[in-house]
């Protein structure tokens, strides 16, 4: 576990690279390359056109003045008509050349769809796999967790909140960042799964030794994560967002957290939010080693310890939306 933790990158050799949206953008750049070489093969038979013409009608004349009968009207006439048949084959040539342009320009953009549909069904398949295994570690969790899964739910509709409240104030937050936290927020303790109960549901104070062996639950659930993110090769913000909230969501503000006593904004935003949601779950709930708070206590303790153990920015965000935190507790 030396180092942080985002050096791991995958491994090339075992892990398949699916396809991706970027596939589907390399196609509509052809399409577009396509299209823009067909107007300017257009505007060449156009050039070509008038080119043939003008040259067969320069060589007649030049022909019909060295032998003297360039005024001859007979002559001029025979030279507009083969100017015209010049233009009309250099027409029929480029004509057919557009043909078989706009042939193959079909059937590269039917290849084309082809490979959009064949890319757009892989990223699907590969998308449901991944939600099928996340869900599977999600039933794990709650399977494990003490509070036979209702924390795991509460804290989903806890980080919501939050981030709804952040909007606006951090351009990481946005619709496709606020659902990836919720559908990923479940599996902040799924390191815990590889603990004895022995410490999971001792019913009072953990001695060092057991307090040290507890913290490793967050670098057991970040080895699980990171290596299903390893496995997949591709930038999941899913993923991303799950192996942060299970490394450093017992990170503090001012750098006094585990693992890697992270400070600020080094924290990354999904931990700094989920750090919140999950204590403020434990202060209102019973465990075996402690009673449950009402909220104006769970409150105070929240904003007492804002710029110490959260982010302000987190707090406020609590703050402005305290009584629905209450009301989830409560429900």
């Amino acid at each position: 576990h030396g180092g942080h933790p985002w050096s791991m990158q995958p491994d090339p050799v075992s892990t398949p690279t699916p396809a991706t949206p970027a596939s589907t953008a390399a196609a509509a750049r052809s399409r577009r390359t396509l299209a823009a070489g067909g107007l300017v093969l257009a505007a060449v038979a156009v050039v070509a056109v008038v080119v043939v013409g003008g040259a067969v009608g320069a060589a007649l004349e030049a022909i019909a003045a060295r032998s003297g009968v360039a005024g001859d009207p007979e002559v001029r006439s025979l030279i507009g008509r083969a100017r015209l048949w010049g233009v009309l084959a250099a027409v029929a040539v480029v004509g057919a050349a557009l043909a078989m342009t706009v042939w193959i320009a079909a059937r590269h953009a039917r290849e084309l769809d082809r490979l959009e549909a064949a890319v757009a069904r892989e990223t699907e398949a590969s998308a449901e796999h991944r939600r099928a295994v996340v869900d599977g570690l999600v039933r794990l969790a709650a399977a494990r967790d003490g509070d036979t899964g209702g924390h795991l739910t509460r804290v989903g509709e806890y980080v919501r909140l939050l981030a709804e409240q952040l909007r606006g104030r951090d351009p990481e937050v946005d619709d496709a960042f606020i659902e990836a936290l919720v559908q990923m927020a479940p599996l902040h303790d799924i390191g815990k799964v590889g603990l004895s109960d022995e410490i999971l549901l001792k019913p009072g104070p953990l001695s060092r030794e057991e307090r040290a062996e507890m913290q490793k639950h967050v670098l057991l659930g970040f080895d699980t994560l990171v290596e299903v993110k390893r496995r997949y090769a591709v930038e999941d913000d899913g993923l991303r967002i799950a192996c942060e909230v299970a490394f450093a969501h017992h990170e503090r503000f001012d750098g006094t957290g585990y693992p890697f006593g992270l400070a600020g904004t080094a924290i990354p935003l999904s931990a700094r939010i989920m750090a919140l949601a999950d204590v403020y779950d434990a202060l209102r709930n019973e465990r075996v080693y402690k009673k449950a708070m009402d909220h104006p206590e769970a409150r105070d303790i929240i904003v007492a310890h804002a710029g110490t153990h959260f982010d302000p920015a987190v707090v406020d965000a609590f703050v402005a939306v305290e009584d629905r935190f209450a009301a989830i507790a409560a429900s």
